[in-house]
C-alpha cells in the first residue's frame, strides 16, 4: 500500500461528506472491522461484483448473454414486457424453452427417467460457458489484472464462513494460493459439524465450476421458480444458520446488489433479531464522482435506517486499501496507517452509568457487537442489593472492601485493551452514588488514593449515562421481584433512586445521556449502538472529576449540607 497515495483517495472519502457521520467516521468503522475480525466475529458476505474486475459477467448481464444466444431469432426483445418483469423473471422463461427442447432433442438417446436431469446438466453447461468465457485463463493472471482479489481472499480466509452470492469459484481459487497455511473448503450446502480451523466458502446459491470434470452443485438459485422455492424456507437450517451469523457477527457485503431480495431479507431478519448489530455494506464506486454528495448521504441514511447498515463508498483502489489496513498485522504500522486518515482515537473507552434498575445490564447485553465487560467481575455480596439505608456499618466495610477489589480488576482491563470499541458496566465513580454523607465520600475517596490509583491512574472514556422518571425505576424493581424499603421490603425505594440518579448527574459531565422511561430496550440499544460508531467521542477525566468530589461537589445533597467539606 503506497502511504501517500492511500492518504489522498481515502481522505477525499471523508470531505464529501457529513463531518460526523459516514465516510467522516471511516477510520472508526475500520477499527471495529478489525477487531471483529480478530475477535473471530465477522462474516464476509461476496457477490457477482467481486468477479466483475476478473471479466465474468455481472447478475443481469449473464442472463442477457443467455437470453442472446438462446432465444432463437431474438423474439424477447428489451422492450418486451416479460424482460421488464426482471432477469429472474426472464431466466425462468429461457430455462422452461431451453429444458423443452432438450427433452424433446434427446427422446431417441436418454431414457426417459434421465431426460429432466440431461437438461439441467446442458443448461447449467450453458451458464458455464458464458459465465467463464472472458475470464482470463490462470489465476495468477486475475490478480494481476484485479485491483482488490489478492486482499480480499486473504480475508476470506480469516473469515470463519464467507457466504458467497456468486456461482463462479473466482475467490476460492484464489484463496487457495495465496496461503500456504490456509486452506479453504468450498462447500453448497452448510455442513453440520462446521470447520474449526478451515474457512468455509459457502455458495448460498448454488456453484458452477469452471471444469466441467469437476462437481458443483445439482441446483441454482437463478430462475424465477428456484426463488420462489427458496424465500419460503426460513426456517429451514441452512436458513436459520445464516441468519444466526448475521445476527452474532458483524457482516462486511462486498459486490452484492441491495436488490437481492433474499440478502435483504437477511439483513432484515437479522436486525429485527439484533436491533444494535451494524454491518458494513461497500457501495462499489467506478470513480470518486460518480455519486453527489446528496446521493451518497440519501443512501447512507436510508440502508442505515432500513438495515442497520453502514455504506462504505468506496473506488475498487480504496477497497483494496481498506483491506490493507484491516489485515496489517504490525501494530505500528496499523496505527500509522490509521493516523493518515486523520485518526484521533484509536481505543474507544465507554462506561454505562445510571441509578439501579434503569437498564444498564439490559443495554449490554445488546452490545455485543462490540467487546462487553460486565459489572462485576465476580459474584458481589448479597448485601449489595438492599436499599442503602438498610445497610449495617460492617456491611458496608464489607461492600467498600469489594468495590475496592473490583475497582482494580476492571481497571486494569481498560488499560490493557487496545485498538477497538470496549463497553463496561459502570464506571469508576458510581460508588460516591450510594453514599449518605461526605463522610461516607471522604472515607470513599481515601480507598481510590490508596487502593486503587497507585495500581494505575483510572483510563478516561465516554460515559454513556441512562436515566429514568422516579416512578419507573421503582416500577421496575416491583417486575425484578425486589420489594421497595418503604412498603416494608429491602429493595430501593423510588425516593433512593431518585437520590441515585441525583449524585450521577452531578458527578459525571459532558456525558452521552439516554432517557429509558419509555424506550425499548431494543430501540435503546440500536441508538447507543448507533452513538457507539458515529457520534463525537469526548472521554471524561476521571482524575478532574475525583477532584471534583473532593472539593465538596457533592455535599450539596445530603442533610449536613457543608460539612466536612475539604478546605
Amino acid at each position: 500500500m503506497h502511504v501517500a497515495s492511500s492518504r489522498q483517495t481515502l481522505k477525499s472519502a471523508f470531505d464529501r461528506h457529513d463531518s460526523l457521520e459516514q465516510q467522516s467516521c471511516l477510520e472508526r468503522f475500520i477499527i471495529h472491522l478489525r477487531q471483529r475480525l480478530q475477535s473471530e466475529q465477522l462474516t464476509l458476505i461476496v457477490g457477482a461484483g467481486i468477479s466483475a474486475e476478473a471479466k465474468a459477467p455481472l447478475w443481469n448481464d449473464l442472463v442477457a448473454r443467455l437470453q442472446k444466444k438462446l432465444d432463437g431469432g431474438g423474439r424477447i426483445k428489451k422492450t418486451d414486457p416479460r424482460w421488464a418483469l426482471g432477469p429472474a423473471f426472464l431466466s425462468q422463461i429461457l430455462f422452461r424453452r431451453f429444458a423443452q427442447n432438450a427433452v424433446s432433442d434427446s427422446q431417441n438417446t436418454i431414457p426417459s427417467v434421465y431426460r429432466h436431469v440431461y437438461a439441467n446438466a446442458k443448461w447449467m453447461s450453458e451458464i458455464r460457458n458464458e459465465l467463464y468465457k472472458d475470464v482470463p485463463s490462470t489465476i495468477p493472471q486475475i490478480i494481476r489484472k484485479h485491483s482488490y482479489i489478492e486482499n480480499l481472499a486473504k480475508l476470506s480466509n480469516l473469515c470463519r464462513i464467507t457466504i458467497n452470492f456468486n456461482f463462479d469459484d473466482i475467490l476460492f481459487s484464489v484463496a487457495k494460493i495465496i496461503d500456504n497455511n490456509s486452506s479453504p473448503i468450498l462447500s453448497w450446502n452448510l455442513p453440520n459439524n462446521f470447520p474449526k480451523k478451515n474457512s468455509l466458502i459457502y455458495h448460498i446459491n448454488g456453484f458452477i465450476p469452471r471444469s466441467e470434470l469437476k462437481r458443483g452443485s445439482q441446483r441454482l438459485v437463478f430462475t424465477e421458480g428456484a426463488f420462489a422455492e427458496w424465500l419460503p424456507q426460513t426456517r429451514s437450517y441452512e436458513s436459520m444458520s445464516v441468519l444466526r451469523f448475521f445476527s452474532e457477527n458483524t457482516v462486511i457485503i462486498v459486490g452484492c446488489s441491495l436488490d437481492d431480495t433474499s440478502l435483504k431479507t437477511m439483513l432484515r431478519a437479522s436486525m429485527d433479531v439484533t436491533p444494535s448489530n451494524y454491518h458494513y455494506y461497500v457501495y462499489w464506486m467506478k470513480d470518486r464522482d460518480a455519486l453527489s454528495r446528496e446521493q451518497m448521504i440519501d443512501i447512507f441514511h436510508a440502508n442505515l435506517d432500513i438495515y442497520n447498515m453502514v455504506t462504505l463508498f468506496l473506488t475498487s483502489r480504496e477497497l483494496n486499501d481498506v483491506f490493507n489496513i484491516i489485515l496489517e498485522n504490525d501494530e505500528s504500522i496499523f496505527l500509522h496507517r490509521l493516523n493518515l486518515l486523520g485518526a484521533r482515537e484509536n481505543t474507544f473507552r465507554f462506561y454505562v452509568t445510571g441509578p439501579v434498575s434503569v437498564g444498564k445490564s439490559t443495554l449490554l447485553e445488546r452490545l455485543r457487537n462490540f467487546r462487553t465487560y460486565e459489572e462485576w467481575l465476580k459474584s458481589p455480596p448479597d448485601p449489595m442489593y438492599k436499599d442503602k439505608n438498610l445497610l449495617t456499618e460492617a456491611e458496608k466495610r464489607n461492600i467498600n472492601r469489594f468495590l475496592s477489589e473490583q475497582l482494580i480488576m476492571k481497571n486494569k482491563i481498560m488499560q490493557e485493551v487496545r485498538h477497538g470499541f470496549f463497553v463496561m458496566d459502570r464506571s469508576y465513580l458510581d460508588l460516591f452514588a450510594f453514599s449518605d454523607s461526605n463522610d461516607e465520600n471522604i472515607s470513599k475517596l481515601e480507598m481510590i488514593k490508596n487502593e486503587i490509583i497507585p495500581t494505575g491512574s483510572f483510563q478516561n472514556g465516554q460515559v454513556i449515562f441512562l436515566m429514568a422518571n422516579g416512578k419507573t425505576l421503582e416500577d421496575r424493581q416491583w417486575k425484578r421481584g425486589k420489594i421497595p424499603r418503604d412498603h416494608s421490603g429491602l429493595g430501593y425505594s423510588q425516593s433512593t433512586l431518585e437520590s441515585q440518579q441525583e449524585l450521577l448527574c452531578k458527578i459525571y459531565d459532558n456525558c452521552w445521556v439516554y432517557d429509558t422511561s419509555n424506550s425499548s430496550p431494543d430501540a435503546l440499544a440500536r441508538q447507543v449502538g448507533r452513538d457507539i460508531l458515529m457520534r463525537e467521542y469526548s472521554p471524561i477525566n476521571f482524575s478532574d472529576r475525583v477532584k471534583f468530589v473532593e472539593n465538596g461537589g457533592l455535599a450539596d445533597t445530603y442533610p449536613e449540607k457543608g460539612k466536612h467539606v475539604k478546605k
